[in-house]
This record gives C-alpha cells, structure tokens and sequence, in this order.
C-alpha cells in the first residue's frame, strides 16, 4: 500500500473563530504530533501526515488523531490521502452520546459490481468502550471475519481505535 502522506483539512461552519487542538495520543515509531490552532470561518487549515500516522490495516488499535473544540463550538473535520489513482477520504463525524447508548451508521452499500472495500474506523473517547457490531454484509472486523447477521463485541479503551473494512462504496 503506497500512502505517502495524507491530509487533515479542519474548519468550522461558525460565525467567529474557534480554538482547538489536533494531536495523536501515541507515538508512532519517535513521532507525536501535536498543535493548538484556531480555525477561522470560510478558511480551511491542511495538515499533513506521513505514512507511520496512517491506519492501515484492521488489527491496528493505538494509531488515532484526535481533533477537539474548545468549549461548546464546532468543527468540521475531514482528509484525503494522496495516493496516486485513489479517490481516498474521510469525513469524521464527532462523538455522539444518546439516552440508549445507541448508535447507527450506515457505512457502505454493497451492489454487484464491488471491487473495492469500504473503511470505517471508531475512536474511542472513554476507557472500557464496548461496541456490539452487526454487520449487513460480510465484513472484517480487527482481524476477524464477520458474516452477515453475526453480532462481534469489541472493547476499547481511550483513544483506542477498531477498522472495519467489507464490500462496498
């Protein structure tokens, strides 16, 4: 897999600007990042990662960087890697909290014609997260297989993060 580098864009959809700070919570290999910036409305700040950042297989748990607000304000957080002839990129969806504990995305639509896989992957925020996964489709989840209709339990602690890859765009 040649990823070079890839790219985190941060903005925020607000009138005034808002402080915040983008860091990894672990060290890859001697590199750590960290930087407390300010985003401002209408502007996009890019930072860019080398390869040792990326997460880039399903049994990887301790790669994640962590973009947070400060206060109350919002962010919008999204990348692309620049591999060439890839349209690779993500848009990262903040953590949610409901009164169930219930979440549900919908993370890739399976048709006939699929060659490539689809990528989620899940940061956790607090230590002891337990995630109860069904998938729709076959799916590998960490390095485990996962048929359709067949629920996985996985547990992560802070900042630890689960990729999940199956069929589908």
């Amino acid at each position: 897999l040649n990823v070079p580098t890839f790219t985190v864009f941060v903005t925020t959809p607000e009138d005034n600007p808002v402080s915040f700070t983008i860091s990894s919570q672990f060290k890859f290999g001697h590199e750590a990042f960290y930087y407390e910036g300010v985003a401002m409305p209408g502007q996009v700040t890019s930072f860019y990662f080398n390869r040792s950042f990326a997460l880039l297989t399903t049994t990887d748990r301790g790669k994640s960087i962590i973009v947070k607000a400060q206060g109350d304000h919002k962010l919008v957080v999204y990348g692309a890697n620049e591999a060439l002839y890839t349209t690779d990129a993500f848009l990262a969806l903040p953590p949610v909290r409901t009164v169930s504990g219930t979440y549900k995305y919908i993370t890739a639509m399976a048709t006939p014609w699929d060659r490539y896989d689809s990528f989620i992957e899940i940061v956790a925020f607090e230590n002891n997260t337990t995630l109860s996964i069904t998938p729709n489709i076959d799916t590998t989840i960490g390095s485990t297989f996962t048929a359709a209709g067949t629920t996985t339990q996985i547990t992560l602690h802070k900042y630890q993060s689960l990729l999940m890859r199956q069929k589908g765009d």
